[in-house]
């Protein structure tokens, strides 16, 4: 309640404040829908990529080419962030 969110969040990722910033993802409500422990691994190291390495988007999208032919929930996470039109939160 109370975050005001002007651009996108990617899949999966949770996000809090005003204006909203990138927090972490939803790995609890991934271990309940099922995701295997080796997905959320991989969705982790991905979200450290985007958000905590420093890097431009373009540079991030090129460093998670690999782990998302591997795993199609890194895949979707990488496509939702390609798909933004206004931006993502960071």
């Amino acid at each position: 309640m109370g975050t005001a969110i002007g651009k996108d969040v990617p899949a999966f990722v949770t996000v809090f404040g005003n204006p909203a910033e990138a927090r972490s993802m939803n790995f609890e409500g991934m271990r309940r829908r099922g995701f295997s422990a080796e997905a959320i691994q991989a969705l982790r190291r991905a979200y450290k990529v985007v958000y905590r390495q420093g890097l431009t988007i373009e540079q991030a999208m090129a460093e998670l080419e690999e782990p998302a032919s591997q795993f199609p929930e890194v895949a979707l996470f990488r496509d939702s962030i390609r798909a933004s039109t206004r931006g993502i939160t960071r």
